[in-house]
């Protein structure tokens, strides 16, 4: 019989942190630590990030990967440092790997407590407490699954981590690695499918030209609007867009139609995209339903067609 807050701690770290099940059991005691994050402000966006602390855990070298630090979430260090506090003392014990004395985090009366005691014991435990099978379509739920699910999980947070993020969280040398660890869920998918469509709904490509041969002080962008042109060359970001026609930088379409054509080797045609506002986007949708319907309207009075009934009608578009 093992006491409570070994069982707990080592549920707990099969859980959360992500190790495999020889790093689990070859975890010293002293492996969980406080770190404090200051307060920093991006200095490409200007966003300010709070401060605050993270507990972190040293993950034991293997033969593929030197010792490492990793962050890890409360419970499972808060579980581990109960376990510390209740640890009898024990002599330490010659490391696997290493060859070094270490006093093992999941030792109890000298003994190692192994990958066996989580797969046996700890994980059949809580699939029985939360109602689970012990296998489903991916095979028997032994202690690597939780590696992977966690990797998955952390991968589709709303936030979540990098696929670089999460290799270096994982403790892989090789990216080929960590992509079999990087399922994407539906939800997730369908956020970021959502968030592109959104994207591409507020956005739009305008045509400019730049003029080679602008004198100091002269526009050299000029943004084609249909009906004239735009020589402002912060358009992109101008709050007065929809006003164009009132403004000093407008110039209309006859005052440039003909220079442009005469010396065409002069400038040089680009598309530039420009983020609609909510209210724009509404403008071009409104303008796109009521040209649709006009040209729907036009057809029907240009091209009518006769039916059996002897009604006038039309193919619809």
């Amino acid at each position: 019989m093992y006491p409570f807050a070994l069982v707990r701690a080592l549920a707990l770290t099969w859980v959360f942190s992500g190790c495999r099940s020889n790093e689990i059991e070859r975890l010293s005691v002293g492996c969980v630590s406080l770190s404090h994050v200051p307060a920093t402000t991006d200095r490409h966006s200007g966003k300010e990030h709070s401060a605050f602390d993270q507990y972190m855990l040293r993950v034991p070298v293997s033969k593929t990967m030197k010792e490492f630090v990793k962050p890890i979430e409360s419970p499972m260090a808060e579980a581990i440092l109960a376990w510390e506090q209740a640890r009898p003392v024990q002599a330490p014990v010659a490391d696997s790997t290493t060859k070094e004395m270490v006093h093992y985090l999941f030792g109890y009366r000298g003994n190692q407590v192994g990958a066996a005691v989580c797969n046996h014991v700890v994980i059949p435990l809580l699939l029985r407490k939360s109602g689970l099978p012990k296998s489903d379509s991916r095979g028997p739920i032994t202690s690597h699954r939780a590696r992977s699910t966690l990797a998955t999980r952390l991968y589709n947070a709303r936030s979540g981590l990098t696929p670089v993020e999460i290799m270096n969280w994982l403790g892989h040398v090789d990216f080929s690695s960590t992509q079999y660890y990087l399922e994407i869920t539906p939800t997730a998918l369908m956020r970021s499918f959502h968030a592109a469509s959104k994207i591409s709904e507020t956005a739009r490509y305008v045509s400019v030209l730049f003029d080679r041969q602008a004198q100091p002080g002269s526009p050299s962008l000029l943004y084609d609007l249909g009906h004239g042109w735009c020589t402002n060359e912060a358009f992109a970001s101008c709050t007065h867009r929809m006003a164009c026609a009132k403004c000093d930088f407008y110039r209309p379409d006859k005052e440039l139609r003909a220079r442009i054509v005469q010396q065409s080797e002069r400038y040089v045609r680009f598309l530039q995209r420009v983020d609609l506002t909510e209210e724009e986007r509404a403008a071009v949708a409104a303008d796109d339903a009521a040209a649709r319907k006009l040209v729907h309207s036009i057809d029907n009075r240009e091209h009518p067609r006769t039916g059996d009934s002897g009604v006038s009608t039309v193919d619809r578009p």
